[in-house]
């Protein structure tokens, strides 16, 4: 693919992201994108054959080459018969449709990449005016959320985030931003965490898990059950904090996305809509399971939803949860993947009982994703 121009590489790497997000949202205005992306970097790459096939048969006719050659090779390059096998044409005929034809491709291949320009520039302002990152980056290019913080009175640091194949070092890193409650995902055992606590002194924290998911928090936790059906899904606990306040927490992680190449195929995307309304399953399943718990309590759930922010996922959660990115995020909120972020899956929410005060997505060292980070105030009961 070497010699793509400018527009066609941009073909290409469209076409990849919306595989991406594709595979995560299965939204039907995705579908056809995915789908006419696709048809266009067909066209684009047949384009460049075509303009290869052009500079081949331009070469053919360079000075210093015997007419008759220079006749054949043109015809070879257009999938004509060499002179000798072609009734014998003479050089004046060839001369008068070679320039011709060179032309009308000229023409098409014009025609073809100007089309593939426009609807790709047409697509980019698509993704411009829908982006979820607008209100992020009109608060600022740079996030303002910091290591280390000064705590007030009900000041909670919230961090969520995916320790990719029950990574241990990734759960090191969190702790460096001194947060009160971290939900985990694709943890790493409760003996490794409670290993962890107690060899870096983390004597304040405690921690429940199950087998995918975990939390760790500063003060009192109770596990709560969740129906086994949900098992590989969540963790989901109490917490009484040094105040006296108490917490219901639920950190998940939704059924993963599915990445197929053949956009093309029915059977594709049959498969992305059947993983989406899974997903939906599970989140409508966990949240009614949350609310029975927390009783009249404040809540705090996150984790991994495997699904992009434009799908209707998210459509489930009640209006009464704030996503505390969308509500004070500033710069990229992408988490996924973590060194090149094209997609925000990764999420914290909080009940009306939590003011918003700042929120930020950060690289990690040892993850496929970055972590979200948020720091919230409790507002009181009084």
């Amino acid at each position: 693919m070497s010699g793509l121009g400018l527009h066609q590489l941009l073909t290409v790497y469209l076409f990849l992201f919306v595989l991406l997000v594709g595979s995560f949202a299965a939204q039907p205005w995705l579908l056809v994108l995915s789908y006419t992306v696709s048809l266009l970097l067909k066209d684009v790459l047949r384009c460049h054959d075509s303009r290869r096939e052009v500079a081949r048969g331009e070469k053919c006719h360079r000075a210093g080459t015997p007419q008759h050659e220079k006749q054949d090779c043109w015809r070879a390059c257009h999938g004509q018969q060499p002179s000798s096998q072609a009734g014998g044409k003479t050089g004046k005929e060839e001369g008068v449709q070679r320039p011709v034809r060179r032309s009308a491709r000229g023409t098409s291949l014009f025609k073809k990449t100007k089309l593939s320009f426009f609807i790709i520039s047409s697509w980019v302002l698509t993704v411009i005016a829908l982006a979820d990152e607008t209100k992020s980056l009109s608060r600022g290019f740079k996030p303002t959320l910091k290591q280390s913080i000064k705590k007030t009175h009900n000041h909670i640091r919230v961090i969520s985030v995916n320790c990719n194949g029950r990574n241990l070092n990734i759960v090191r890193e969190a702790m460096e931003f001194n947060p009160d409650i971290i939900f985990i995902q694709e943890s790493p055992s409760p003996n490794e965490l409670l290993s962890l606590l107690e060899k870096e002194n983390y004597n304040s924290y405690r921690t429940i898990g199950g087998w995918d998911c975990a939390i760790i928090a500063k003060g009192v936790l109770t596990k709560r059950k969740y129906p086994s059906i949900l098992f590989n899904h969540s963790a989901g606990a109490s917490i009484r904090l040094d105040t006296g306040a108490e917490i219901e927490l639920l950190s998940l992680h939704l059924e993963r996305a599915i990445t197929r190449w053949d956009l093309w195929n029915p059977e594709c995307w049959t498969e992305h809509n059947k993983r989406n309304q899974d997903r939906k399953n599970q989140l409508t399943h966990l949240l009614s399971e949350l609310q029975t718990h927390s009783g009249n309590m404040p809540i705090l759930f996150g984790g991994d939803f495997n699904s992009s922010y434009q799908s209707n996922l998210y459509r489930i959660i009640p209006d009464n949860f704030t996503n505390t990115f969308d509500e004070k995020g500033k710069g990229i909120g992408n988490t996924f993947t973590n060194y090149f972020p094209i997609i925000r899956i990764d999420h914290i929410y909080s009940s009306e009982h939590f003011a918003v005060k700042d929120s930020r997505s950060a690289k990690t060292q040892n993850s496929d994703h970055r972590m979200v980070i948020s720091d919230l105030m409790l507002e009181s009961s009084d």
